[in-house]
């Protein structure tokens, strides 16, 4: 991994290979909204791995991490984060959190 690239950029590439994972979640410790992702998530394809990602976000670095996600959104294309946690993404594309996965994993 080159040092110099911007850390959105590398995300950015991350989501949009076709090879890489399906699901990218962002959740905040001790949030049971989180808790409710990552099981879900757990529930419906195991632990971590080919189909799904996760990158826990601690409670002090929740500012830092809230910047990020909404520089990667944008750099996605979309302005829709809403700055909350967790955050998910499906396809490289930014979903929203909680409810709109749960709906999501309903609807396919």
């Amino acid at each position: 991994m080159d040092p110099s690239r911007d850390p959105v950029e590398i995300f950015v590439d991350a989501m949009r290979d076709p090879s890489g994972r399906k699901f990218v979640v962002f959740p905040l410790d001790s949030c049971p909204y989180s808790e409710l992702a990552v099981d879900a998530l757990r529930t419906a394809y195991h632990e971590p791995g080919k189909v799904w990602q996760m990158y826990p976000v601690a409670r002090q670095q929740k500012q830092r991490v809230k910047a990020f996600l909404q520089e990667l959104v944008a750099a996605l294309g979309d302005e829709s984060y809403s700055g909350t946690f967790p955050a998910v993404f499906v396809d490289g594309n930014y979903i929203g959190g909680w409810t709109d996965l749960s709906q999501y994993l309903r609807d396919h």
